[in-house]
């Protein structure tokens, strides 16, 4: 289990499945696109909505796990909405002495950069940290600060999990906030709750 913080908040990064619900596994820790797993949930339309790229602070957090000092980066925030539900909230970081290696990552658009990832050779996944964050957390509240929170959900601990992928040997950190809404999709979700009691959960060392 790794801990990192932002804005002083220790949030505990769980790398096994076994810490996380069952309900909760495959969506957190499966290995292939995110963006298939939805598509393949989606009676209708799964779409992306870019919400803010350019160049904006890092988190502690971020800076710790891509291993840089630099508070500035490149960084793109995206909803992505199934059956015209907010289901997901992802936050992409690419510091400036990886930008020659991602061009991919500027032309992006409204396609999902999950998608190019896994279409790439180039391209390798490091492990899969899962973890269930709150209004203390950045990447929380930028989910909030974008309205993809509904009144009476501004307390509600949310999964995420995050992972670099790495090019020519140059890391691009992927954040995924599962929002409440993804237990549209999944009845195993609905029946587990959105959002899963702190007694679930239990560290693994």
């Amino acid at each position: 289990m790794r801990e990192a913080s932002a804005a002083g908040f220790p949030a505990h990064w769980y790398g096994n499945a076994v810490a996380v619900l069952p309900a909760w596994r495959r969506w957190l820790f499966g290995s292939g696109s995110l963006t298939a797993r939805l598509e393949a949930h989606c009676q209708q339309l799964l779409r992306v909505a870019p919400i803010a790229q350019g160049r904006a602070p890092v988190a502690a957090d971020e800076r710790s796990l891509l291993g840089v000092t630099a508070r500035i980066a490149w960084v793109r925030e995206v909803v992505l909405i199934a059956d015209g539900v907010a289901v997901v909230f992802a936050r992409s970081v690419l510091v400036p002495s990886a930008r020659a290696a991602w061009p991919l990552f500027f032309r992006v658009g409204t396609r999902p950069l999950g998608a190019l990832l896994f279409d790439d050779p180039a391209v390798s996944r490091g492990p899969i940290e899962a973890a269930r964050l709150d209004s203390r957390h950045t990447l929380w509240r930028r989910a909030a600060h974008h309205a993809l929170l509904r009144s009476g959900e501004e307390r509600a601990a949310l999964w995420a999990r995050r992972s670099c992928f790495w090019r020519f040997g140059k890391p691009l950190l992927v954040q995924e906030l599962f929002l409440p809404g993804i237990a549209t999709l999944d009845p195993r979700l609905r029946q587990a709750g959105a959002w899963p009691s702190h007694r679930a959960v239990n560290p693994v060392e």
